[in-house]
């Protein structure tokens, strides 16, 4: 079996778009990261969590559009895509950023607060039965 020419530009063309869908999550976490500040080793974790999905994806695209075989125009091709990305989409995505963050902060404290209301309710209606319950078997527990 060739190699056909046609095959190569889609090849190219296909590393253009995982460079740009890495960057993309690379944006996506970005955007995560103003919206929940965390330390230092959060931003590890983050970190590594990234660099896995990408190695993943870059495997998985490899494998199954090239059968496995590793081309270094591919490589070169989904930096140029990233570099693409970034340049052009990605700024203006970091440049919204800031007020995603914050809408997404805000739809994390609703959801938080709708998800209490609940359990608050839960708690209330349970505490006499954990009082009784704490209560009978507290002598028991001391009798040991």
């Amino acid at each position: 079996m060739g190699i056909s020419t046609s095959f190569e530009v889609w090849l190219a063309c296909g590393a253009l778009l995982f460079g740009m869908a890495g960057m993309l999550l690379y944006n996506l976490f970005s955007i995560w990261r103003i919206a929940v500040p965390a330390g230092r080793r959060m931003l590890f974790i983050q970190d590594l969590l990234y660099w896995a999905l990408l190695a993943t994806g870059c495997f998985f695209f490899l494998f199954v559009t090239n059968r496995g075989q590793p081309r270094l125009f591919i490589l070169f091709f989904a930096l140029l895509g990233a570099g693409v990305y970034q340049l052009t989409l990605g700024r203006l995505l970091m440049l919204v950023a800031a007020p995603l963050a914050a809408w997404l902060r805000r739809a994390a404290l609703f959801l938080m607060r709708g998800l209490a209301a609940p359990s608050r309710w839960l708690e209330r209606r349970t505490r006499a039965i954990r009082r009784l319950w704490r209560h009978r078997y507290r002598k028991k527990i001391k009798k040991r």
